[in-house]
């Protein structure tokens, strides 16, 4: 349940609805959270190198249907029911597309579970094996998990988790953590948006010592009560990738868009290829940087439209610049010569010229800088730039919305391409026999034994997920895959071939 139309979405005084754990009141000073964070990460004895790379498949409906067995959409189960039922490396599909009807919170444009009975996933939703990935059925549209305003809508336990293609709103943990998304274990959110949700600490998503990734992604109108941290984001001595995507108009006390906490023990932060815009907090209204955390931006954009804020884009302890960002204060210690931060009203007014979060193209609202913008081609074509000492290519393939940008221009800094392309949409022309195990760089309903050359790839629970040389075009192999990269058997991010013991199926993305 959404709070209503209109209804601005800020700093709250008092929780919601009751919230089940207490809130801790250290306010800048760090989260008192280390008695939630498990020793190791659910069903692993010790540290989990890898996820399982097989598993069921249950298919799971906003209200049940036929047997509710779970086993296909005929008998699909409740969302419920299929985490509590899911094994290490299943997938769970949903098959409810999201509500037609939409509502406006805070000018943010999110789905109407409350006029659409029937059309929203209702509930608190804990998944607690390892491996699991949640996404829509082929097909299925945005589906929307809702959490009725009452505790927090997804809790992650375990290890290996994916959650892909879904709206998560109507959390509402009171003082407590993570009000869409609570993080325990090791997730990655892609092509989602979380938006409208309350806590203590990460009105968004909390992640809790974890190891959270977030691409192609936004977050969005979510709030902390009086003193929390963490509007949109709360990393807790974890380790937090952002890349390709939107955090925007979230409200803390102390980080309004992200809050990152370090304690010698991790604490990293990275953004890359970013816009975090509009957010509001006494302290850090776009990323607070607490005690010994570490925060890495490169090509990002820092800036609210209409004026700096009050509490500074950067705050807290100093952060990296890997180059190639923009923002509107000096408040997060730009160094680097690629990188831009305005010092006069008229270099202000340039950064600040953004449009508000709109549908673009793509899955996900975005921000699109507007003219004279210094994000806009700001990026020669094919840069690197070095992220916690690690090469990062930016100029990416495609942006937060699958628009791919244009070859060999230059790029901007944030999450969308202005000078993008359109993907294709539709599926590469076959080129081999189905089952002949020939080699191929365009392959369309392939079957057992056929091969593809890939541009880079990653494990994806049940699936393995590779992107081709042509940009916005994947394959992903459904269970046993065998790889080639460079004569070992997988090496993650590069090219390489891959073998797969089962039918080919496309998808649009990364």
């Amino acid at each position: 349940m959404l709070v209503a139309a209109g209804t601005a979405v800020g700093v709250l005084a008092a929780p919601l609805a009751p919230a089940s754990s207490a809130f801790a009141a250290d306010g800048p000073s760090g989260p008192a959270s280390s008695a939630l964070r498990p020793a190791v990460a659910a069903g692993c004895s010790g540290p989990c190198e890898s996820p399982p790379s097989t598993g069921s498949v249950l298919y799971a409906a906003a209200l049940p249907a036929g047997a509710a067995s779970c086993a296909d959409i005929s008998d699909a189960c409740t969302l419920t029911t299929a985490v509590a039922d899911a094994t290490a490396g299943a997938t769970i599909e949903l098959v409810t597309p999201g509500p037609k009807a939409t509502t406006t919170v805070n000018n943010v444009t999110v789905p109407d579970c409350a006029a659409s009975p029937g059309a929203c996933y209702n509930g608190n939703f804990t998944v607690a094996s390892i491996g699991v990935m949640i996404e829509p059925a082929p097909g299925v549209s945005n589906p929307v998990l809702d959490g009725d305003n009452t505790g927090t809508v997804l809790s992650v336990n375990s290890s290996y988790v994916t959650l892909s293609g879904v709206t998560i709103t109507g959390g509402n943990a009171g003082y407590g953590y993570g009000g869409g998304v609570y993080d325990g274990g090791t997730l990655t959110v892609t092509d989602s948006t979380v938006v409208g949700n309350y806590a203590g600490y990460g009105a968004g998503i909390y992640s809790n010592g974890s190891v959270l990734t977030l691409a192609d992604s936004t977050v969005a109108d979510n709030a902390t009560f009086s003193g929390g941290t963490g509007g949109g984001l709360d990393s807790d001595a974890g380790t937090l990738t952002v890349t390709d995507s939107t955090i925007a108009d979230n409200t803390a006390a102390t980080g309004g868009g992200v809050y990152n906490a370090g304690y010698g023990v991790g604490g990293t932060l990275a953004v890359t290829a970013s816009t975090v815009a509009g957010n509001t907090a006494t302290s850090g209204a776009g990323i607070y940087n607490y005690g010994q955390g570490t925060v890495f931006l490169a090509a990002d954009i820092l800036a609210a439209a209409g004026g700096a804020p009050g509490g500074g884009e950067c705050a807290g302890s100093p952060v990296v610049d890997s180059g190639f960002n923009v923002a509107d204060d000096s408040s997060c210690g730009l160094s680097q010569p690629s990188s831009f931060q305005a010092s006069t009203p008229g270099q202000v007014s340039a950064v600040e010229a953004l449009g508000g979060l709109a549908d673009n193209g793509g899955p996900t609202e975005t921000i699109l800088p507007g003219a004279g913008n210094p994000a806009i081609g700001r990026i020669p074509p094919d840069s690197s730039v070095s992220v916690n000492g690690a090469p990062v290519g930016l100029c990416p393939a495609t942006d937060q919305r699958g628009v791919a940008s244009t070859p060999g221009a230059s790029c901007d800094a944030g999450s969308v391409q202005t000078a993008g392309v359109s993907a294709a949409g539709n599926a590469p022309t076959a080129s081999s026999a189905a089952g002949s195990g020939n080699s191929a760089t365009n392959l369309n309903e392939c079957e057992a034994g056929d091969a593809v050359d890939y541009a880079s790839g990653y494990l994806n629970q049940s699936y393995t997920t590779f992107r081709f040389p042509d940009a916005g075009r994947a394959f992903r192999c459904r269970g046993p895959t065998t790889l080639w990269t460079l004569g070992s058997r997988r090496s993650s991010g590069t090219a390489g071939r891959a073998r797969c013991a089962t039918a080919f199926q496309w998808r649009r993305g990364r």
